[in-house]
């Protein structure tokens, strides 16, 4: 393995540990840090913030790397500076209209931790540069390493705020502290001076707000269930009730951390979209699988043994979202799909078609929330999630196997199989609590065994990997 393919992985190993280092920092605020109705202003906030705050980040990332990578050389560093003060014009705006977006979610009191939580937009903007200039110059290993750092500086963050009593601000504060900490960190990193240039701020900000567009629908998609629950529910509860989603909604998230993955290895196959369409297609087509492979056991979980993940992850008083993160776990398992179906629709050139089934998404999912949470609450909120991404999956998918011949092949069927038969383990042995971990770990090995009998996968798969590690390093 090349050293350029030993960042990669290590690239993807700091994926994984970013996201468990998520659900350490959430299930540490459920349990040990806030009552449940600080927990879901905490989530509610968090999650309308992050919408304007992950969408800048990962645009302003993808520009600043796509414009290093053109040039060979990095981003000025006073340039970060003009974006910082850019950016603060967001964090302006926000901080104005934060009373308006608390009637709206029909809880005045969360006025000042949006308004706190706003500078988080202008203090993430330093780090989505630092990652942009490791990931144009291929230093994967940087990047990777500065992502560890930022989570980790938001644990600690939390721990030490809250521990202080901050309660819900040291919360949103510990998001303020990652995000200072990885930038100074990621500055040091690349404190040695080399030629750099300076991009025509306009011109980057053009480029932003054009990616910036695509990711909206998808990132107010996977919000705007826990945003309406607080909006549309009594404000006697409301904020109980989003803290107990809050909690579904972060299990059932467990497994976009393997589709995440498995797309930022497929971007940079896809810059070669027009060379070779065929190859795309094979990539994705096995990526599917390998997601299939390892997403089904855990919506196998999540789905037969709701109750027990719960309770066990977050205590017995959030045990009322167990029916919430079933349905939830069965829409957020499609999503993962829907993200790599989103890659091939790219690879075709194809990306109106894709926004135009992300904005009916968005709509459908506007509409059952809206009809659906005032008669059934969190399981509506859950529901509609769950239809509008299934539906949603479920078109992408058609129009591809017109397109592609993007089908459903007997090497996916052999994995439901095994799948099926190991969860009947899950259905006879009742143990709960931490003794629940035993029952999981004896499915996934019955699960793994079956994958051998049915000859599942083959030598042939971890060639596939192989390639496409260095199709990324490339």
């Amino acid at each position: 393995m090349t050293g350029t393919e030993k960042g990669v992985t290590f690239l993807l190993v700091s994926n994984i540990i970013f996201f468990s280092l998520t659900y350490i920092i959430s299930i540490y605020l459920a349990r040990f840090g806030l009552s449940q109705a600080e927990f879901g202003q905490y989530n509610v906030v968090i999650s309308f913030v992050l919408i304007f705050s992950t969408i800048l980040v990962t645009a302003t990332q993808q520009v600043s790397a796509k414009l290093i990578a053109e040039k060979g050389k990095r981003i000025a560093h006073k340039f970060f500076v003009y974006i910082f003060l850019t950016n603060l014009l967001f964090v302006a705006v926000l901080f104005l209209l934060s009373g308006q977006v608390a009637l709206i979610l029909n809880d005045i009191s969360l006025t000042p931790y949006i308004q706190i939580a706003s500078i988080i937009i202008a203090t993430s903007s330093i780090y989505a540069l630092v990652l942009g200039e490791f990931n144009g110059l291929k230093k994967y290993k940087h990047q990777s390493i500065i992502t560890i750092i930022h989570q980790s500086a938001k644990l600690s963050g939390i721990i030490l705020f809250v521990g202080f009593g901050l309660k819900v601000y040291g919360a949103i504060l510990g998001y303020i502290f990652s995000a200072v900490i990885s930038s100074a960190a990621g500055l040091w990193m690349a404190r040695k001076k080399v030629e750099s240039f300076e991009p025509n701020l306009k011109l980057f900000y053009q480029m932003v707000m054009v990616i910036s567009v695509s990711l909206l629908f998808n990132n107010i998609l996977i919000s705007m269930d826990l945003l309406m629950l607080k909006a549309l529910s009594p404000n006697s509860i409301s904020s109980s009730l989003a803290g107990v989603y809050s909690a579904s909604g972060t299990l059932s998230r467990m497994m976009l951390i393997f589709a995440t993955t498995f797309a930022t290895i497929l971007i940079p196959i896809i810059a070669n979209k027009k060379e070779q369409q065929g190859k795309t297609f094979f990539y994705l087509k096995n990526s599917s699988r390998y997601l299939l492979l390892v997403t089904a056991p855990i919506l196998a979980v999540l789905l037969l043994d709701p109750k027990t993940v719960i309770t066990l992850f977050y205590s017995q008083s959030y045990a009322s979202g167990w029916t919430a993160l079933a349905i939830l776990s069965t829409g957020i398992f499609f999503y993962g799909f829907f993200q790599l179906f989103s890659s091939a629709f790219i690879a075709l050139g194809k990306e109106k078609i894709l926004m135009g089934i992300s904005i009916s998404m968005l709509a459908l999912s506007f509409i059952l929330n809206l009809t659906l949470i005032p008669l059934l609450s969190i399981e509506g909120a859950a529901l509609s999630t769950a239809i509008s991404i299934l539906l949603g999956t479920i078109l992408a998918w058609a129009i591809l196997s017109k397109e592609r011949n993007f089908t459903f092949n007997i090497a996916n069927l052999k994995i439901i199989i095994c799948c099926a038969i190991a969860s009947i383990f899950l259905i006879i042995i009742p143990l709960n609590s931490w003794f629940a971990l035993i029952k999981y770990g004896i499915f996934l090995g019955i699960y793994l065994i079956l994958l051998i009998l049915f000859k599942a996968t083959t030598k042939v798969d971890f060639l596939v990997i192989k390639k496409l590690l260095e199709k990324k390093s490339n």
